[in-house]
């Protein structure tokens, strides 16, 4: 078998699984509990209640993912994993349009609301350093999200209300240079898992955090 079929039968397990995690995402609300899709369309609006800017809209994301990370944390590591997997592969076994190709297949899935979600969910100081979003801008993951021009910024998959700034547009521009992590980490099975002392040894029990090294 080559390489290329390797490859699609992989991203093709991959899709699968990207789909299924769809069907279970759900959410629930004082009235009702929202499953499926209509989980995206529910939360766009709440973000919308008495956000007076996109800042405000963004803070509300912000709140929802700490305290209410399983509502759409799988779904958005599933996408994430998905699209480093095509692009992991080296040139000589999955060439630049092939990647294109399989990813763009991947982005047919999404709905415009979802698209408007991970768009917000990859912002700058939203979920991570700038990795997912740089597979955002690679693979042009947003093109046929719906972007329209309000009085105090820009409406996401015909949002109410002003769910984009132009600082934000901007941070899908180009690639971010995320440099080199100074962050030292236990590794093991807790791999970059900064809440496990670095230097942790069986006489030592208390030590510094990877997080608290950094600062």
């Amino acid at each position: 078998m080559s390489y290329r079929s390797e490859a699609e039968k992989a991203l093709k397990g991959v899709a699968a699984s990207f789909i299924n995690s769809q069907l279970g995402v759900s959410a629930s609300s004082k009235k009702s509990k929202v499953e499926g899709r209509a989980v995206f369309e529910e939360i766009l609006a709440f973000l919308s209640i008495e956000a007076k800017t996109p800042e405000d809209a963004l803070e509300r994301y912000k709140n929802i993912q700490r305290h209410h990370n399983h509502i759409l944390g799988r779904y958005f590591r599933n996408l994430y994993q998905a699209l480093k997997i095509i692009d992991g592969y080296e040139e000589n076994k999955l060439t630049y349009e092939e990647k294109r190709k399989y990813s763009s297949i991947l982005r047919a899935q999404l709905s415009t609301k979802e698209l408007a979600l991970l768009f917000v969910n990859c912002l700058d100081g939203v979920s991570d350093s700038g990795q997912f979003k740089n597979l955002l801008v690679e693979f042009q993951m947003l093109e046929h999200l719906p972007i329209q021009k309000r009085k105090n910024g820009y409406s996401l998959a015909g949002s109410k209300i002003a769910m984009a700034s132009e600082d934000m547009l901007l941070q899908y521009k180009e690639k971010k240079n995320i440099g080199v992590s100074l962050k030292k980490y236990y590794g093991g099975a807790f791999g970059t898992n900064g809440g496990v002392p670095y230097n942790l040894s069986p006489n030592k029990s208390m030590q510094p955090t990877a997080d608290e090294s950094a600062d």
